[in-house]
């Protein structure tokens, strides 16, 4: 009972939190919070309409000029066979304003040639800042509540990106110490949800080392 009321609390800060002025620290906390290992073993344990999912997330260096902020590679796969992402694209964060951090969503070409690129950075060589393709209109806006968690969504319906039926997408994330809350859903043009997660999101444990899914 005790993990359900949490969890409820956890969901609650998607829809209701009281926005407090970034200090200095608090993108580079945002960035640090990101990097790593992460897996759903738990939830999807405990729900099985969920699978068990590995993320990753990298920070790169890109080749060319880079806008201020800090870039991520972003990595998921299922976690019986990490070597198959079923996502990858790249992140920029940075500040926006006073109240509002920010993450751009860029894609790459041909993304299976980087993958593994989380543990294995070489293969990100050829990665330049020319070769990104930005997700107009899908920059996730962030905040952060007193107790010093992170918030952010997706605004309205800008995020126009045609896939498997979908007109548009939202993303929504809570972002704790180590524990990461994604909710992705397609939206058809009748505003009916077509993908993703219906009841709520994926709940990412952050780990220090990633672990191997068990058979």
């Amino acid at each position: 009972m005790k993990k359900l009321i949490v969890f409820a609390a956890m969901l609650a800060g998607f829809c209701s939190y009281a926005q407090t002025p970034l200090t200095k620290n608090d993108l580079e906390e945002l960035k640090n919070r990101l990097e790593g290992n992460f897996d759903t073993e738990e939830q999807s344990k405990n729900d099985i309409s969920y699978q068990n999912r590995a993320l990753r997330m990298k920070e790169i260096d890109l080749k060319g000029r880079q806008p201020d902020g800090y870039w991520l590679y972003v990595e998921e796969a299922p976690a019986s066979s990490t070597e198959i992402p079923i996502r990858q694209f790249v992140t920029r964060l940075y500040k926006l304003d006073k109240e509002t951090l920010a993450a751009d969503i860029y894609t790459m070409s041909e993304p299976l040639r980087f993958a593994g690129a989380w543990h294995s950075p070489n293969l990100l060589k050829k990665l330049t800042l020319d070769s990104l393709n930005e997700n107009k209109g899908c920059t996730i806006l962030i905040h952060k509540d007193a107790d010093g968690n992170f918030f952010g969504k997706t605004n309205g319906k800008e995020c126009m990106q045609e896939v498997n039926g979908a007109a548009y997408f939202t993303s929504e994330l809570a972002i704790y110490q180590n524990m990461l809350i994604v909710w992705d859903k397609g939206w058809s043009r009748e505003d009916k949800q077509i993908a993703g997660a219906e009841k709520a999101g994926y709940r990412f444990r952050k780990w220090t080392t990633p672990r191997r899914a068990k058979d």
